[in-house]
């Protein structure tokens, strides 16, 4: 079975846990975003991300939230599949406080 990388946030206001896929991006994100003689500067600033950080993104450094791949899916006017795959990696839970996690004991 292919693992997935899922980010568990806790949500105080729902009260449970909600997963979040993260994403690598394919070739086909520079390729598209040339093509169109548009740049990584735009991208960037259209998902309010700085350039650096977008950059880190493209080539595979960083990984790119759910909501945001799909946000450049759409301004390209590509798939979705053809621009990003799911990261590898682990699934990680964090819940509660640092203090929490770590096991120390936290006063009620």
């Amino acid at each position: 079975m292919l693992a997935q990388s899922v980010r568990w946030d806790y949500n105080d206001s729902m009260k449970h846990l909600t997963p979040e896929r993260r994403f690598v991006a394919t070739p086909h994100v520079k390729m598209r975003i040339t093509e169109q003689g548009r740049n990584n500067r735009w991208v960037a600033r259209q998902l309010g991300l700085s350039d650096s950080h977008f950059s880190r993104i493209l080539t595979g450094e960083r990984w790119i939230s759910e909501h945001h791949a799909r946000i450049v899916s759409s301004l390209l006017g590509v798939e979705f599949g053809v621009l990003w795959k799911v990261s590898e990696g682990t699934i990680t839970v964090s819940i509660g406080t640092s203090s929490e996690i770590a096991g120390e004991r936290v006063p009620a």
